[in-house]
């Protein structure tokens, strides 16, 4: 009589991990002492920078890119609109955060729509069914939600929106109901820290 196989392997160790990531940090502690790399994040520093960027005429393109760009390369969110917010003035900085915002969403969803045409086996799946079903039909409260809880990746959420065939419509008025909040909650602390003095 054979012996069954064990149903549940042994994860593997995680800790290689822990390691890289210890060894990781030290890295980032030694580049901030024997380098330049504190200099140059003096925040004297960075606010000029941001200054010269909202002074540029090109300001709003280059926001443009940076969103679409920092969207591709999979970052969070919520520190470019924490950026655009310390950068720019109050309603500009609203309007330059949503836009791209918006506008990396859409690519997101864009791609999301060429993956979903191929119907990966993970659209097909039990599990998804039932997240299928209701962002199909409450697309827009449940993107605004996504927006206002940011617990996963932005362009994750947004291959997913359109791999899963949420209607474009709801999908952007969702996004931009969840979004305004965050960024206006921003806005509101950029400017409040500096009238405090807390920012140059």
């Amino acid at each position: 009589m054979t012996t069954a196989p064990d149903a549940h392997p042994a994860a593997p160790s995680s800790l290689p991990y822990w390691l890289l990531l210890g060894a990781l940090v030290a890295v980032l502690v030694a580049l901030w002492h024997v380098t330049p790399l504190r200099m140059l994040l003096d925040r004297e520093r960075i606010a000029g920078l941001g200054r010269a960027i909202a002074a540029r005429r090109d300001a709003p393109l280059l926001v443009l890119v940076v969103y679409l760009v920092a969207g591709l390369a999979l970052c969070p969110i919520t520190p470019l609109l924490a950026a655009t917010a310390l950068v720019f003035e109050p309603w500009r900085a609203l309007g330059l955060g949503l836009g791209g915002a918006l506008a990396s969403a859409t690519l997101g969803y864009g791609i999301g729509r060429l993956v979903g045409q191929r119907r990966p086996r993970w659209l097909e799946s039990a599990r998804i069914a039932p997240l299928h079903a209701r962002l199909r039909r409450r697309g827009v409260l449940a993107m605004a939600a996504v927006r206002l809880v940011p617990a996963g990746n932005f362009t994750l959420a947004n291959v997913a929106a359109g791999a899963l065939g949420v209607p474009l419509r709801d999908y952007l008025l969702g996004n931009a109901l969840g979004l305004v909040p965050v960024l206006l909650a921003l806005t509101v602390l950029s400017r409040a820290l500096r009238e405090l003095g807390w920012l140059p």
